[in-house]
């Protein structure tokens, strides 16, 4: 008994000893696994400290960015005014500053006004443009200008088809005893806003410019405000065309530019007539008063940018249809854009904008609600193309900009196009033709897409290439822009290309 009780005690003993080292051993991998998660604790805590860091960094070089183009554009308007500055210095006491501009463009289009693949219209030419001009003065109270321009396509002959003219013509005076204070009278150009109502039309072959004077007195950021009056027209015969206007800015507040206007138009034009009483001829009268504002504001670091503009007309015409009796003339238009840059190196901006204009659906009612679009700088605002102008239409749209190092640039925008009214007059695509009054169209004009590629190295040099195609919808078909296509189905698509070189110096 006592033996086996021996044994017994022997072999529990093996057994804890055994409990015993399992337990140990536990309790070092235990202890290795506590050590390895420390390891694993430090090294999360280290990735967090580096991502914090990185995430400050990438903060503190998305807000230098920012920063920077911010100062890129202060830059710009120093040296434009510097320019301003140095020309009008050179110009001082007799001196003269010449400078000179030479614009090539090739161009190559497709169906661009008849929207039609059966007949041949496809149409290749060489745009060229060539300005000097001279700025002079006297002291920084006066100042001048003369630039000559040239304008042709290649293969034209000069004594018979070049256009050689006097682009600009003008005398300036800046009274130092009236600070802030200039008078400009003579041949120039105006441009106001984004130029939708008023602009120099640059990428045209010949531009713009008008006869007149204009007084401005301002004190920027505070306030700038521009009075003028033009002659369009002046004929004993034919009948006068006036335009003018005031224009005011402010810029009190950061990052935001508010812009409103008012602007008269009148115009008097003497045609033939066999209306009863007309004597053969009849004076047809626009009197259209033409106001609204425009606000340009960026927020959130400059990242964000919104830009809108409304325009209302006021004022009487001649009835085109009965020349013996005048319209009321009520219309309004409208842009709205907002659009978002990233602060990164290649400063991707990418925004969504819509444009309207009225038209006049009942040209029978003795109303005239088409708005009329002045003077403006028609190019890319509702598409690079040119085609329509800002009368009885709608635009939803999108666009795509870059900025890459080396002074490349490229562009795309989307324009989804519509009609104001499906029973107004389609302003556009070489025609202005109107549906009947029973026969309603429908609304949608057509889709296009346009894209860009630039390259400034320098001031003096700029280069683009472009390529825009219109796809056209029901309005042109319903209308017969293409002629007898439309009865096949549908209408075909237009395409223009261009490669445009500019230099100055």
């Amino acid at each position: 008994i006592l033996v086996f009780h021996a044994g017994n005690v022997s072999a529990q003993s093996a057994h804890i000893q055994r409990l015993a080292e399992e337990l140990d051993a536990k309790t070092e991998l235990i202890e290795k696994n506590r050590k390895v998660i420390r390891t694993l604790h430090e090294r999360i805590n280290s990735l967090e400290q580096q991502s914090k860091s990185k995430t400050k960094t990438l903060k503190e070089m998305r807000l230098r960015l920012q920063q920077i183009a911010l100062l890129k554009t202060e830059i710009q308007n120093i040296e434009a005014r510097l320019t301003e500055k140095v020309t009008s210095k050179k110009g001082q006491d007799g001196k003269m500053a010449i400078h000179a501009e030479v614009r090539i463009r090739p161009e190559y289009t497709v169906n661009r006004e008849d929207l039609n693949n059966d007949t041949d219209d496809s149409d290749a030419f060489w745009g060229h443009r060539v300005r000097f001009s001279a700025d002079f003065g006297h002291d920084t109270w006066m100042r001048a200008r003369v630039q000559i321009q040239e304008s042709r396509t290649f293969g034209s002959n000069i004594n018979k088809d070049g256009t050689l003219s006097l682009h600009q013509a003008w005398m300036e005076l800046k009274p130092p005893e009236l600070k802030g204070f200039r008078i400009r009278a003579g041949r120039m150009e105006l441009t106001y806003g984004k130029e939708r109502l008023i602009g120099r039309d640059d990428f045209s072959r010949n531009g713009r410019a008008f006869d007149g004077v204009v007084a401005r007195m301002g004190h920027l950021p505070y306030f700038d405000i521009e009075v003028f009056y033009t002659k369009i027209r002046e004929s004993t015969t034919g009948g006068d065309q006036d335009f003018y206007g005031a224009y005011m800015e402010t810029r009190a507040v950061p990052l935001t530019v508010i812009q409103a206007y008012v602007m008269g138009l009148n115009n008097e034009q003497t045609k033939g007539s066999d209306a009863p009483g007309s004597a053969g001829t009849q004076v047809y009268k626009t009197h259209i008063w033409t106001t609204g504002g425009r606000v340009d504001a960026h927020f959130m670091n400059d990242t964000i940018h919104l830009e809108g503009e409304a325009v209302v007309q006021l004022g009487k015409l001649t009835d085109p249809r009965n020349a013996t009796r005048d319209l009321d003339h009520f219309a309004t238009a409208f842009y709205a854009e907002l659009s978002y840059q990233a602060p990164i190196a290649t400063l991707p901006t990418l925004g969504a904008f819509f444009v309207q204009a009225s038209g006049d659906g009942n040209p029978e009612d003795g109303k005239s609600v088409g708005f009329y679009p002045l003077f403006p700088t028609r190019h890319s605002f509702l598409g690079t193309m040119d085609l329509f102008a800002w009368r009885n239409i709608r635009d939803f749209g999108a666009k795509l900009e870059l900025t890459p190092p080396g002074g490349f640039g490229f562009f795309a925008a989307f324009h989804y196009l519509q009609l104001y009214t499906d029973k107004g007059q389609l302003s556009g695509l070489g025609t202005s033709k109107t549906p009947k009054p029973d026969q309603p169209i429908g609304r949608n004009i057509g889709i296009e897409i346009d894209t860009a590629l630039s390259w400034a190295p320098n001031d003096q040099l700029q280069v683009q290439l472009g390529y825009s195609i219109f796809m056209p919808s029901t309005v042109t078909k319903e209308l017969k822009i293409c002629g007898n296509k439309a009865l096949e189905g549908s209408c075909d698509a237009a395409q223009w290309a261009y490669l445009q070189t500019r230099l100055r110096f």
